[in-house]
């Protein structure tokens, strides 16, 4: 956590913290956390890895 801590700012630090705690308790914890997680750091589209992926089918 030390080395996350001096590697990855408050936001997404408190973001992990939760994983983690999610981790411990259950899979429904750790449903939610996915949902609530996509909502605050939405998934970034890689355009570039998907045409690569489409020019080599």
């Amino acid at each position: 956590m030390d080395e996350l801590s001096r590697n990855v700012g408050t936001p997404k630090l408190d973001v992990i913290e939760a994983l983690i705690s999610a981790i411990r308790s259950s899979h429904a914890d750790i449903d939610a956390w996915i949902t609530t997680t996509q909502q605050v750091f939405p998934v970034i589209q890689d355009r570039g890895f998907e045409a690569a992926q489409d020019n080599e089918g």
